[in-house]
C-alpha cells in the first residue's frame, strides 16, 4: 500500500491518528507510527506531530475526510539517525528513481482527480500540467532543533541536487513547480516526502504550506491590515474535541475571523448550531457573507447578548501578544470571559479553549482554586501542543 506522512499538531498527533482509524478501516488504512512529543527539544515548526500511514484510499478522499491534517506528504523516506548533510543524498539515493517515480504517479492522482465545487479550482491549479515540459520540482526544508552541522538551506540544496541527478530531465524551479519536496528535521531526525499542497493557496508566507479554506474563510494582509484566522486543521481539531453532539449549541466568543464557526459549519450542516462574534468592527465588515451563513456578528465577549443557560459547547481562542495589551488588561479580559461564558452556559456546559502564555492565570481563575476570583468553571484536562513553533495549550474546561 502506498505510504504517507500526515503533519498536524504537535501534541495532539496520537489523537488524530485516533481520528484517522475512526474515519477509514483497518482494511483500507493502517497507522504505522507517530511522532508526538512537545518539550523544549521539539519547539519550533519542526516539531508538529508526524504520522506515517500505509493505505489503499485515494489521495483526495484521503485529503478530504481529514480536515484536521495540516498537510499530506506521499512518503519518501524517514531518517532516524540523521548525523550529517549526505545523509539526505544517501536516503533518496537508496531509493532509487522508480519509488521516487511511484511517489510522483500518486501526486499526479491526487491532482487529476475530479474534485467537488469549489475545492477543484484550488487543487488543480497548485500544480503544473506534466504535459507542458520538463517536470519541475523544488525542495525545501523545515528544520528546528540544536547542534545541527547544516543549516536548513544546506539540506534543500542537497535534496535538490540529488534529484536532479536522479531525474537529469527534472528541472528545479523555486516560484512554479509541480512536484515539492520537504524534509522536516527535527534533532536526528528526518521526515522526507511530496506535498500534497505543492502551492500557498492563500499566498502566506512561512514554514508550513498554507490550507485550503472552505468558501468565507478568509485571511487579509495588506499595508493597512493583518487578519489571520485559525488554520483550517487548527479548527478541526478543536472541534473534534470538543466532541459534538446533534443539537448543541456551540459558541466561539472571540470569533475574529470566524475560522472556528466556518469549519465547524461545513462540518455538521444544521445538525450542530454555530455562532460567534468579535468586537472588531473591521472584521466584522470583512466577513459580512460568512456572518450570514456561519452565525457571526458583533459583540463584546464581556457583555454578551444572550440569555442564561443557552449554550452547550464554548469553544474559542482568545486573543494574545499585541491584541491583548498590557498582561493586567488580559488577565481581566480572561477573567470576564470566563465569567460571562459561566452565565449563558447550560446545564453540563463544557468549553475548549486554546490558549498560549495565559496558562498560569486561567489555572488560578478557575476551581479548585477558592479565593476571590474565581470563575465556575474547573479545569479537566490540560494538552500541550505545539502551534505552528510555538509552545500552547487546549483546555478542556466544565461548567461547575
Amino acid at each position: 500500500m502506498p505510504a504517507y506522512i500526515a503533519i498536524c499538531i504537535g501534541g495532539l498527533a496520537t489523537f488524530a491518528a485516533s481520528l484517522l482509524q475512526r474515519e477509514f478501516s483497518s482494511d483500507d488504512l493502517q497507522v504505522l507510527r507517530v511522532f508526538d512529543e512537545v518539550n523544549d527539544q521539539t519547539q519550533g515548526h519542526a516539531g508538529c506531530g508526524k504520522i506515517e500511514v500505509s493505505t489503499t484510499v485515494d489521495p483526495a478522499t484521503l485529503w478530504l475526510k481529514s480536515r484536521f491534517i495540516m498537510n499530506w506528504l506521499v512518503k519518501l523516506t524517514i531518517i532516524d539517525s540523521l548525523s550529517s548533510v549526505s545523509d539526505f543524498h544517501s536516503a533518496l539515493t537508496s531509493l532509487g528513481s522508480s519509488s521516487i517515480s511511484s511517489a510522483v504517479t500518486v501526486l499526479r492522482l491526487h491532482a487529476s482527480t475530479s474534485w467537488p465545487e469549489p475545492i477543484r479550482p484550488m487543487v488543480t491549479s497548485s500544480h503544473q500540467s506534466p504535459s507542458s515540459g520538463p517536470t519541475l520540482y523544488r525542495a525545501s526544508c523545515v528544520r528546528s532543533g540544536t547542534s545541527h552541522p547544516f543549516t536548513s538551506l544546506d539540506v534543500s540544496r542537497t535534496l535538490g541536487s540529488t534529484l536532479g541527478e536522479i531525474f537529469p530531465e527534472w528541472k528545479a524551479s523555486m516560484k512554479e513547480y509541480e512536484i515539492r519536496v520537504i524534509a522536516y528535521v527535527l534533532n536526528s531526525s528526518a521526515w522526507i516526502g511530496m506535498s500534497l499542497n505543492n502551492r500557498d493557496y492563500q499566498r502566506n508566507k512561512g514554514n508550513l504550506d498554507s490550507e485550503f479554506r472552505y468558501p468565507h474563510g478568509i485571511n487579509v494582509k495588506t499595508e493597512t491590515t493583518s487578519k489571520i484566522g485559525l488554520r483550517p486543521s487548527t479548527c478541526a481539531l478543536l472541534i473534534e474535541l470538543a466532541d459534538l453532539k446533534s443539537g448543541e449549541i456551540v459558541c466561539d466568543p472571540t470569533s475574529g475571523m470566524g475560522s472556528i464557526c466556518i469549519e465547524g459549519r461545513y462540518k455538521f450542516g444544521d445538525e450542530v448550531a454555530f455562532l460567534g462574534g468579535d468586537i472588531d468592527k473591521e472584521i466584522n465588515e470583512l466577513r459580512m457573507v460568512a456572518a450570514v451563513e456561519c452565525g457571526l456578528t458583533l459583540w463584546d465577549c464581556t457583555r454578551l447578548p444572550l440569555r442564561d443557560g443557552l449554550i452547550d459547547v464554548w469553544i474559542c481562542d482568545p486573543p494574545f501578544g499585541v491584541h491583548c495589551g498590557k498582561t493586567k488588561d488580559a488577565i481581566t479580559l480572561l477573567k470576564h470571559l470566563l465569567r460571562e461564558c459561566r452565565r449563558c452556559s447550560a446545564e453540563g456546559g463544557r468549553m475548549i479553549m486554546l490558549i498560549a502564555h495565559r496558562i498560569k492565570e486561567l489555572r488560578r481563575l478557575t476551581f479548585p482554586n477558592e479565593h476571590v476570583h474565581a470563575v465556575r468553571w474547573r479545569i479537566v484536562k490540560e494538552r500541550k501542543i505545539n502551534l505552528g513553533g510555538m509552545l500552547a495549550y487546549i483546555v478542556e474546561m466544565a461548567a461547575v
